[in-house]
């Protein structure tokens, strides 16, 4: 990771200003919860990053005796970066698609961290299929920022999926037991307070104790 990340931060900003937040595309039936894929996260980002010349980057490396993935924004023109590791979780690592899944957790989480990247509900489709509305094919939306209401909200969902997947991975019992999900979520490299974390960070806790959990239960 670059010491010098001048130029980075500039295009990084300029970026910020054009990104949104992301659908969540996808539900766990384990965990009866939303989340948006790596797909719909890449989705999101990767326009408006490669436009300000970032580069994305999420090789898998041996960091230690770990398999880690490092997700590392490239800035193309000064070459300066910035990153984010993750160990791959993994029960069977013999399992092909266990280690797959393993790997695409980390790179969603980290990536999505990465970039401060918020999550919002899916799009009420049977909702207004019910109402008598129609789904129109219409040209993608640039996408704008998120106003100060819609990020609180955000993070209050954030925040009810990170509790849920802890109580139902047995974590914590109540919602009142923040030592035992504090201490998890510093145990797992997130050092921030719990009230004090963004919708970012509250998605990498929570996929941080699926992946765990899931791996745990296959």
């Amino acid at each position: 990771m670059s010491e010098d990340r001048k130029a980075l931060n500039a295009a990084l900003l300029e970026t910020q200003k054009q990104i949104g937040a992301v659908t969540k595309d996808a539900n766990n039936k384990f965990f009866s919860s939303d989340y948006a894929t790596l797909e719909a996260v890449l989705g999101t980002i990767k326009d408006a990053l490669n436009g300000a010349g970032i580069v994305i980057l999420q090789p898998v490396e041996m960091i230690g005796e770990s398999w880690c993935v490092v997700s590392r924004l490239l800035h193309a023109e000064s070459g300066q970066s910035i990153e984010s590791i993750m160990p791959v979780v993994c029960k069977d690592m013999n399992d092909p698609q266990k280690w797959g899944s393993a790997i695409t957790y980390a790179r969603r989480y980290t990536l999505q961290s990465l970039v401060a990247l918020p999550s919002a509900e899916k799009d009420d489709d049977d909702g207004n299929g019910a109402s008598g509305k129609t789904d129109k094919k219409t040209a993608p939306q640039k996408p704008t920022a998120p106003s100060k209401k819609e990020s609180d909200s955000v993070k209050e969902i954030a925040k009810r999926a990170a509790w849920n997947a802890a109580k139902k991975a047995g974590i914590v019992s109540v919602n009142t037991d923040k030592p035992k999900l504090q201490e998890y979520a510093i145990a797992n490299g997130i050092n921030v307070p719990l009230d004090d974390m963004t919708s970012a960070e509250l998605n990498e806790l929570e996929g941080k104790i699926v992946t765990e959990f899931e791996t745990k239960k296959d």
